[in-house]
């Protein structure tokens, strides 16, 4: 005789405890049952129900040796990135500058050291090393960037320093004395003074005085002992027992003479700039 149970809550409720909700393969391969109350169960080993993968079907794989990988000729396991490694090591060689093969990326302080023969360069370290080369050796602090058409900073097109515009200059070289490096000085133009002159003469032309006329000069004389050196003497006017001497007229003339007294020049400021070309030019400071 059966016995018949009634389904009480009790009993339902522990139906749906055990109902299984969900399901899982484990790392060992064993189905694992999960049931609505949290618990699980262990449904044993589930590999034999998944089928060996293939390059058309998902399915369950065996992961090859480096032996294998290496070997190239295993077609059912799949390879690990060890195992890749060890065949790109054995089968693809380190490349040389004679033979293609495998190569290291050198970083931006091995490009810029300039010493490794073994890694290549890549963009951005090849760009490191360059600006390294500007910035240190072509372009140090203190050196000029010049162009003919191009007024763009010169941080703009190579990417590194501080530099200032220098303007209506020219460079000079240092010669240890009347001219050291980082001074300036001169002037586009320059007011002469008498001691800049060279040692000169002028040429000048003709003077002449009035004419002074026809004229005589009159002189008198007189008698003042009756013999000797004494007997004539001459006096400003007329005396005893004389006349009048006079003198040839010397006639109408001119006196020419040489010279000027008039000023020349005009005391302008010498324009003394060399031939020139002017040009976008910076110096770099920092």
């Amino acid at each position: 005789m059966s016995t018949v149970q009634s389904m009480n809550l009790a009993r339902l409720l522990a139906l749906e405890a055990a109902t299984v909700i969900d399901a899982h393969i484990d790392g060992s391969g064993d189905l694992i049952m999960e049931h609505h109350d949290g618990s699980e169960t262990n449904a044993g080993s589930a590999l034999p129900l998944v089928p060996a993968a293939s390059d058309t079907v998902a399915g369950k794989v065996e992961l090859a040796t480096d032996a294998e990988t290496t070997t190239g000729t295993d077609a059912t396991r799949a390879v690990t990135p060890h195992g890749l490694a060890a065949a790109v090591a054995t089968l693809v060689p380190s490349a040389t500058t004679s033979a293609q093969g495998k190569v290291e990326l050198a970083t931006s302080t091995e490009a810029i050291t300039g010493t490794d023969t073994d890694r290549a360069v890549t963009p951005a370290a090849l760009k490191a090393a360059l600006n390294d080369l500007l910035s240190t050796y072509i372009y140090p602090i203190g050196s000029y960037y010049i162009s003919d058409s191009v007024s763009t900073n010169p941080n703009t097109l190579l990417g590194f320093g501080t530099w200032s515009a220098v303007q209506a200059r020219v460079l000079i070289g240092d010669d240890g004395g009347t001219f050291v490096h980082a001074t300036t000085g001169g002037g586009q133009t320059h007011t002469l003074a008498t001691g800049d002159l060279p040692s000169h003469n002028h040429a000048v032309g003709t003077l002449a005085n009035d004419s002074q006329g026809t004229h005589s000069h009159s002189v008198y004389r007189d008698f003042d002992a009756a013999s000797g050196s004494a007997r004539w003497s001459f006096h400003t006017s007329g005396g005893t027992g004389g006349g009048a001497n006079t003198s040839s007229s010397d006639g109408s003339h001119t006196h020419t003479i040489s010279g000027s007294t008039a000023n020349t020049g005009s005391g302008n400021a010498v324009n003394h700039m060399n031939p020139w070309r002017a040009v976008y030019m910076w110096r770099r400071t920092a």
